[in-house]
């Protein structure tokens, strides 16, 4: 145990973390983990997360985020037997309260077979490097390149054929490779890499998201006393400083317990929103 850890709680002790990734995300949820929780924990030898779905496109993601985390979890507990999982899931699109900048949202979340828990936290920040684009000259695609982090991030080409994917280069981080590929395919198809090992940009956020959930973990409900209480969902409405008419920003912070059912309301910490969240005063 690392030092200065706080003593595991007792439902989980004595048992071992599955972490379902294959892209290196134990880098940051590992440590924390072990840090927080104090618990052991292993990532699956062969384990494969991109049957359900790959940012590249070459398989489509056919559920929703959390269905898909769900199913990557579980399926790597019934490779291990074990019954303690923990996973992330990222998206990538126009952020949703910014909807001109890009944005990653991550979840996280945290699976006890043994006592029937499920807990899901998640972060959405617009720090990403998320991007596309269609080049046609090096100067393009090495503007692209620089903007997208590279090579400290990954870079994918694709050469396409229709809506198809005829050439496929993933994980490329040099740039000897990259001007190889334009040199081969000349006009191309070109995207960030958004796998966490190859993105230290959305590393970071899934490390927010996790704190989110170990800090939540660490939560208790005040009725039954089982860890995971926390913010479950919430109702709009607040109401804007310059017109008074409601938001879409939450007015009340429903807190839950997974186990008990135990619910709390909470008021909103700030009692009206900023106008640039008003459909109204900024549409």
């Amino acid at each position: 145990m690392a030092a200065g850890a706080p003593t595991p709680d007792s439902i989980w002790a004595g048992r071992t973390v599955v972490i379902a990734t294959q892209h290196e995300k134990e880098r940051v949820l590992g440590p924390l983990l072990l840090f927080h929780l104090g618990l052991p924990w292993r990532v699956p030898e062969n384990i494969n997360t991109d049957q359900f779905g790959t940012f590249s496109g070459e398989v489509e993601r056919v559920d929703d985020p959390v269905t898909t985390l769900r199913k990557k979890i579980r399926a790597a507990l019934d490779a291990t037997g074990k019954t303690l999982g923990l996973g992330s899931e990222g998206s990538f699109g126009p952020h949703p309260e910014f909807p001109w900048v890009p944005g990653d949202q991550e979840i996280v979340m945290w699976v006890d077979l043994k006592n029937n828990q499920e807990v899901i936290e998640l972060v959405t920040s617009t720090d990403t490097n998320y991007h596309s684009a269609v080049v046609s000259d090096w100067p393009q695609l090495e503007r692209f390149a620089h903007e997208a982090k590279f090579p400290s991030h990954g870079l994918i080409i694709k050469k396409m054929e229709g809506e198809q994917i005829r050439h496929l280069h993933k994980g490329i981080t040099n740039w000897d490779l990259l001007r190889t590929l334009f040199n081969q395919y000349g006009s191309l198809h070109v995207e960030t890499d958004m796998r966490a090992n190859f993105n230290p940009t959305r590393m970071q956020v899934i490390e927010l998201a996790a704190r989110k959930l170990f800090a939540r973990l660490q939560n208790r409900c005040p009725q039954c006393r089982w860890p995971g209480f926390g913010e479950t969902n919430w109702l709009a409405g607040l109401p804007c400083e310059n017109c008074g008419r409601p938001t879409r920003l939450p007015k009340v912070k429903i807190t839950s317990c997974t186990q008990c059912g135990f619910c709390q309301e909470e008021p909103a910490t700030d009692p009206l929103a900023s106008a640039q969240f008003c459909d109204f005063c900024n549409p």
